[in-house]
């Protein structure tokens, strides 16, 4: 996550009026991955959620530091909209962003698979949901996560 502190993001709130809303992501405090801090006055404009700094990085992974503020405040629509096509790059940095947060949550991708049994700790159960949630949105199962050794050819390849 230290990839992302000087990031700018830019924040869209209405009821809010704070310089440009141009926020800077500063190292964050106790359980919170970033802080947001106003690019011109400095100010404590909120915490920046876990899940939004995964998605932040993959897309620095896959496209390279922004040039312009990523507008972060409707992310949680983008993550919840419909997409009926997207291209191999934007299914590559789904997959990254969705290791990620099973890495750092401390799973495996076979913790997704249809037939793993429930896990008994409560907390940890949620946050697999959450995560089996995001692969749902983005129409990803545990399949989709494990890479092929390069020496496989697939059967369709072998017949000609």
């Amino acid at each position: 996550m230290n990839d992302l502190i000087g990031l700018k993001v830019e924040l869209h709130r209405p009821s809010d009026s704070c310089c440009r809303g141009i926020c800077t992501i500063r190292e964050g405090k106790g359980p919170h991955v970033g802080e947001l801090r106003c690019a011109d006055c400095n100010r404590h404009r909120g915490w920046l959620p876990f899940e939004v700094a995964c998605f932040l990085e993959s897309v620095m992974v896959v496209f390279g530091l922004p040039q312009q503020p990523v507008v972060v405040d409707e992310l949680h629509k983008i993550l919840e909209g419909e997409v009926i096509s997207i291209s191999a790059q934007e299914r590559q940095r789904r997959i990254l962003e969705i290791k990620q947060l099973i890495r750092r949550r401390g799973f495996e991708p076979k913790n997704f698979l249809l037939t793993w049994p429930r896990d008994p700790d409560w907390y940890r159960e949620q946050q697999r949901q959450k995560i089996a949630q995001l692969m749902h949105r983005y129409k990803l199962n545990a399949h989709d996560l494990v890479e092929l050794p390069s020496d496989v050819v697939p059967s369709a390849a072998k017949s000609t």
